[in-house]
């Protein structure tokens, strides 16, 4: 599956974005697609954490994952796979650029390539268009929400 990137202005100072895309096990109250997420492990970093964190989604039957969240305290999370059954690797990341004035430009990227599946276009076409700027209208409203 080819990377899908997508950029969104959010008003609100990166600091507060940053703390809604940290704050993983809230995500259920705000993510309709998520179920749960369970932190398994956290290592502090001189710039942040590393979060092992297994999800467990629902699309079109519930599943889960485990990914290891590296976060950046100065604008950015970055994920990589460690375990599923379904998937052979999943990676992506936000990147956080400050506008000034309350505003952020949030860019969130996901590559994530199936085990042993094709991928039709039109599932590709589903999370480039409908899914990824659905999450990501959902982080802008829990952000804005959080003022």
């Amino acid at each position: 599956m080819p990377e899908a990137r997508r950029t969104i202005i959010i008003n609100t100072p990166p600091s507060v974005l940053y703390s809604v895309i940290t704050d993983y096990e809230s995500y259920p109250q705000f993510l309709k697609e998520v179920e749960r997420i369970e932190i398994l492990n956290v290592t502090p970093t001189s710039n942040g954490r590393i979060v092992r964190a297994r999800y467990t989604v629902r699309v079109v039957k519930s599943i889960q994952y485990v990914i290891d969240l590296t976060e950046d305290k100065y604008g950015s999370v970055r994920w990589t796979l460690v375990e599923s059954s379904i998937m052979r690797s999943n990676v992506g990341g936000w990147s956080l650029k400050d506008l000034g004035d309350g505003r952020t430009e949030a860019t969130y990227g996901l590559e994530a390539v199936p085990k042993g599946l094709f991928v039709p276009k039109k599932i590709m076409t589903m999370l480039t268009d409908t899914t990824l700027p659905s999450t990501l209208q959902s982080f802008k409203a829990r952000a804005e929400s959080m003022l």
